[in-house]
């Protein structure tokens, strides 16, 4: 089952890769959500974000074993935020919408792979979380690493 979830996990990074021609900078898209979702409170607080912005059923989708409902780049934008958006687009050196697009079909399927038994974890490590999908390895994640680690109040790498 967890190389089957670590098949998965890498797959969406090139999913995310492909789709949106981030190249290598699609870990630093990863982490600035992961970041996210740590600056909410962990997973727990990210999703009642989303459940605040009228977007509960897309969010609870995305944690329970069924499908994945999607959102769109405005939705992305009114959960998280305008500023998210924008300091993505300056990090990532892509155009505002295409940051929103990217964000969009990522966020969905990395709450997915954070939530494999349809449940948040409390207290969830993020970057373990993370490292254990890809077994350790971190392929096309930039610096994503450093950035965890260092919310995770850790010199994880």
């Amino acid at each position: 089952m967890l190389d089957s979830t670590r098949m998965e996990a890498t797959k969406m990074f090139d999913q995310v890769l492909k789709q949106f021609g981030l190249g290598d900078k699609a870990g630093d898209l990863v982490g600035m959500l992961a970041q996210q979702m740590q600056a909410k409170g962990g997973l727990d607080g990210l999703l009642k974000q989303f459940h605040g912005a009228g977007l509960g059923d897309q969010a609870s989708s995305w944690v329970s074993t069924g499908e994945n409902q999607p959102i769109n780049a405005e939705q992305a934008k009114a959960a998280l935020g305008p500023e998210f958006i924008e300091q993505a687009a300056a990090k990532l050196g892509i155009p505002q919408d295409q940051a929103g697009e990217a964000t969009a079909a990522a966020l969905p399927q990395l709450v997915d792979k954070f939530t494999p038994n349809g449940q948040v974890e409390q207290g969830q490590d993020l970057m373990g979380a993370l490292q254990g999908m890809l077994g350790g390895q971190m392929p096309n994640l930039g610096n994503i690493g450093g950035m965890l680690g260092g919310l995770m109040g850790g010199d994880k790498k």
